[in-house]
């Protein structure tokens, strides 16, 4: 992680991607199109096309958009980081982060000097490909962040894992 996407996330309280994790977050965007460009496409190429069959295409394509723009409402929500406030120091944090982190089963891949990036790897049967856990230190705050794993398949939602990732965390952090 670059001194300037760290210095985006604390200035905007938002995870920055690269163009490839743009991709793979909003992957499942694509995957929702599929479905109405397909029927759109059968209505308009029927043989008989008749202005209720046109009619029922805006139909769709009116609802399919208004799914489209909530779902990337939800995904773009997804990358705002939880900010607390806290005079903790670094090594004070670090030990909490190892602490939750353990408990919860992460693989800490990151530990730098202004950040930590950690990752889990939960089974099949658990709901979820896994999570990335994206922690900066700021002057007097920490920002939290859990997405589910941009270097895995893509997912929707991770059946509460991320808000518990967060949550755990921000609760060790407030009671130091």
């Amino acid at each position: 992680m670059t001194n300037e996407i760290i210095q985006y996330a604390l200035e905007n309280q938002e995870l920055k991607l690269t163009s490839k994790e743009k991709r793979k977050h909003y992957e499942v965007l694509f995957f929702l199109l599929l479905f109405p460009a397909m029927l759109i496409f059968y209505i308009l190429t029927t043989s008989e096309k008749t202005s209720s069959s046109i009619t029922y295409g805006i139909i769709i394509l009116v609802i399919a958009a208004l799914i489209l723009f909530g779902v990337y409402k939800l995904q773009q929500r997804k990358l705002r980081f939880k900010s607390i406030a806290t005079s903790l120091k670094r090594k004070a944090l670090l030990k909490i982060i190892k602490k939750v982190g353990k408990e919860l089963e992460w693989d800490i891949e990151t530990i730098e000097k202004n950040h930590v990036i950690a990752r889990t790897h939960p089974g099949f049967s658990s709901g979820s490909w896994g999570e990335q856990i994206t922690i900066i230190f700021g002057e007097s705050q920490v920002l939290v962040n859990s997405i589910c794993d941009l270097k895995k398949q893509t997912s929707l939602v991770s059946m509460g894992r991320n808000k518990k990732n967060m949550e755990l965390l921000i609760m060790a952090i407030e009671v130091g």
